[in-house]
């Protein structure tokens, strides 16, 4: 699952389907790209611990997007999660 083009999804015995995020690494624009770019560095939320406050969908729309959670509202977003759908949507 390394690098995938697009999004992948699989079925998790304990919350049903999920979804992996795709990967655009290699399309970010040389004048949007950093140390962490250069460091092939990836995000990853807590879906448990996300408070649903949407700052990250605000701040890179093309890297975040807010699902329902797969736990219903046992999370701390009351049901509501951020999620990565695309690694690297947005440059630094």
């Amino acid at each position: 699952l390394l690098n995938p083009s697009g999004p992948v999804e699989v079925m998790w015995p304990a919350l049903g389907k999920i979804e992996f995020s795709k990967d655009s690494w290699k399309d970010v624009l040389a004048e949007e790209r950093g140390e962490h770019h250069a460091a092939e560095d990836y995000l990853f939320v807590d879906e448990v611990a996300c408070i649903n406050c949407m700052i990250c969908t605000e701040a890179a729309p093309n890297t975040f997007k807010i699902i329902d959670y797969p736990g219903g509202p046992d999370n701390s977003g009351n049901g509501w999660a951020a999620r990565v759908h695309t690694q690297w949507g947005d440059g630094e």
